[in-house]
């Protein structure tokens, strides 16, 4: 009870000081938000950050029928202007406007609380996700499985997600720090627009203690009812936020949750894996220890034995290829 009662405090303090919304262009947004999801208990929201000259699939492809409920609201928050291909039903398009880009997207995707006040449950999805069953069903497994206010699967890359003859993570070195690992990779890459804050980042991570909960950020689920919801989302996004920090938010999300799960001395990150963790408010999946089908259905998307979501791959069509688009 302590607990909470700091933690809705911590929420309150959180949300006056890093997540008030004071551009403009995010007060606009939210809005726009709220009128497109009135009445809505349950919204599911993807973001998309692409030119004017790309062309997207229809957000139909990311659900299943059988993830189509008509008592939940389905949102694809629109950075930059790119058309879409066939019908978008049962999804609304809001426009954000403003410059596509990864940070663009971020500000709803880190805040949703913020952007849909009269939601109780809230699912991310990202764009190269196909959703499988209902929101309902997902929140049941999820944060409605305990006291939970945010719930998300562990990433792959977590150093125990290693079974025999699997290799989630090749890019990374023998005993070297996950965090290390992904800025080498996501550098190689050419997967940020600022390489020098990523290095910055990395290098105060090096020197603030170690991460050992580290969540994928392609699908996430909040309870806007509990307290940790809120104090989680404002200091991910403060730490997103930073000058100091690069736009990769996954990253963010490992130090952000040292705000909320202390790291526990006692925990070796190379063991994190082998269970979910279920503690002061927050569910990180990795049901059956990321062997392959032993999840039981709630399994990340790595895991093709998954019942909730699957990767789709298509994140851009070609232009010219599809017939009436």
């Amino acid at each position: 009870m302590t607990r909470l009662l700091l933690s809705a405090v911590a929420a309150v303090m959180a949300q006056a000081s890093n997540c008030s919304l004071s551009d403009p262009e995010h007060l606009r947004l939210a809005a726009m938000l709220r009128d497109a999801t009135r009445g809505c208990d349950v919204v599911v929201f993807t973001t998309v950050a692409y030119s004017s000259r790309a062309l997207l699939p229809s957000p139909a492809t990311r659900l299943t029928e059988a993830a189509v409920d008509n008592a939940a609201c389905y949102v694809v928050v629109a950075h930059g202007g790119a058309a879409f291909c066939g019908s978008v039903e049962p999804w609304r398009i809001v426009e954000a406007g403003g410059v596509p880009g990864r940070r663009a997207s971020r500000a709803v995707k880190l805040r949703p609380l913020l952007f849909f006040p009269d939601a109780r449950h809230i699912v991310f999805l990202d764009w190269k996700l196909r959703l499988k069953r209902t929101p309902a069903s997902l929140i049941r497994a999820t944060v409605g499985s305990g006291p939970f206010g945010f719930a998300a699967f562990r990433h792959p890359c977590t150093a125990a997600y290693t079974p025999r003859g699997m290799k989630p993570c090749p890019q990374r070195r023998p005993n070297e720090a996950w965090w290390r690992a992904e800025a080498r990779d996501v550098l190689r890459r050419g997967g940020t627009e600022d390489a020098g804050a990523l290095r910055r980042q990395v290098e105060r991570y090096e020197r603030a203690g170690p991460l050992v909960e580290y969540a994928d950020g392609a699908l996430l689920a909040w309870d806007a009812a509990h307290p940790v919801a809120s104090t989680l989302s404002c200091a991910w996004w403060a730490e997103y936020a930073r000058d100091d920090s690069s736009d990769r938010d996954q990253l963010a999300f490992a130090r952000a949750l040292t705000t909320v799960l202390a790291p526990d001395s006692s925990v070796s990150p190379g063991k994190t894996f082998q269970e979910s963790t279920r503690r002061d408010g927050v569910f990180l999946v990795s049901e059956g220890g990321g062997r392959r089908g032993a999840c039981g259905g709630l399994c990340h998307q790595s895991d093709t034995t998954s019942t909730f979501v699957e990767s789709v791959g298509t994140r851009v069509l070609a232009l010219g290829t599809v017939p009436g688009c």
